[in-house]
């Protein structure tokens, strides 16, 4: 059987993502231990990273030390793929509707998304035809409290448990891409099943309105409109990787998970009141 290896067994993301490789012998090891387990990684046929260096959010990082960078080299003698987790942000913002395409200029244009730029530099430098580059759109999916969980859903959940409601500062009119976590687990197990290297969106390409979807979850009366500018608007095409999908999200589909995970969110939310 092949064996995948998911470093960064706490991830959010990472969470329950063996369950998409029941024909694969499945490791995860967490961002204490993966350097106990080298000849592991070494040995192993997918190498997938969810750690994340917390600075990558708030200053210029040196790609050589950043945990993606470091597997990469202890891999460079294997035949291992790698699978590094990058960001939508890497094509930059704009207040008009863009669709991005894997081939668009790339624009980086905070701390974030220029570290996940030179890190995906770097490892293409180590590994070049192994290595797998992943774009990827807004995750949302179940509610979680965690400390330094900077993500989209992580806002949600944590605003909506302690203010109940939503304040934005876009309008309710701004459109964006958005996942959830189950069809990212879809995805990313299809692309390692079926070998995918290169750089791929993942992503839904789905029109939805900010104020919509969050009233999906929230309720819309619990989502504030503070400021109705729009700033950072865009899709992410996901063509290249229909041909190795048995299924594509769906707006109807989209909107019902959503639904489910507003019914988690409100049961949460009783629990964090008690």
């Amino acid at each position: 059987m092949k064996k995948c290896v998911i470093v960064g067994s706490n991830s959010y993301l990472a969470q329950n993502l063996e369950n998409y490789f029941p024909d694969m012998i499945v490791y995860k090891l967490n961002h204490r231990n993966w350097l106990q387990n080298v000849e592991l990684l070494k040995s192993a046929d997918y190498v997938i990273n969810f750690c994340i260096n917390p600075n990558n959010f708030d200053e210029d990082v040196d790609p050589n030390s950043v945990i993606d960078v470091h597997i990469a080299r202890e891999l460079l003698h294997s035949n291992a793929l790698f699978f590094f987790l990058s960001s939508r942000k890497v094509y930059g913002r704009s207040s008009r509707l863009l669709t991005y395409y894997e081939e668009s200029e790339l624009k980086p244009f905070d701390f974030y998304s220029r570290n996940k730029l030179r890190v995906g530099t770097v490892l293409k430098d180590i590994l070049g035809p192994r290595l797998s580059i992943l774009r990827i759109s807004n995750i949302l999916g179940n509610p979680e409290i965690k400390e330094g969980y900077n993500t989209f859903m992580g806002w949600i959940t944590k605003n909506f448990l302690e203010h109940g409601r939503l304040v934005i500062n876009q309008s309710k009119f701004t459109v964006r891409d958005f996942i959830t976590k189950r069809y990212f687990h879809y995805v990313l197990s299809s692309l390692v099943r079926n070998n995918v290297v290169g750089v791929h969106n993942i992503s839904s390409n789905i029109n939805i309105p900010l104020g919509t979807l969050l009233g999906c979850i929230v309720g819309n009366e619990n989502v504030i409109e503070q400021e109705s500018n729009i700033t950072d608007q865009f899709l992410l095409s996901n063509e290249k990787i229909y041909c190795y999908l048995d299924q594509v999200l769906t707006k109807d589909v989209l909107i019902r998970e959503l639904l489910d995970y507003r019914n988690e969110l409100f049961s949460f939310r009783a629990k964090y009141q008690k």
